[in-house]
């Protein structure tokens, strides 16, 4: 007993299967390729943040956040005042007979 031939358009079907797959599986490698050098570049960049040293390198920042909004906005707006205000040196020559603006 023989099996009986498959019909004609079944093996084209079968090509287009496993060309579609073979497609896939290409796609699939390059990203697995791509996902392994973007590992290595992120493996690379964490290395150097852990080598830094300094002050940065240490600061963690912990409480609830509202209050750290509270406390950092409270920074900037002394800041901002400060930066507002004219230094002593400045205030001297705006005052001083020759030092005026206009």
């Amino acid at each position: 007993m023989s099996t009986p031939p498959p019909p004609p358009d079944a093996s084209g079907h079968g090509l287009r299967a496993l060309e579609t797959l073979r497609e896939r599986i290409e796609q699939a490698a390059a990203e697995l390729t791509r996902l392994r050098d973007e590992n290595a570049r992120l493996a690379d960049r964490v290395e150097e943040l852990a080598e830094l040293t300094g002050d940065a390198a240490g600061v963690t920042i912990e409480g609830e956040p509202a209050a750290l909004r509270e406390q950092v906005e409270g920074f900037i707006d002394a800041i901002d005042r400060m930066l507002a205000e004219p230094s002593p040196d400045e205030a001297a020559s705006d005052s001083s007979p020759n030092g005026s603006s206009d």
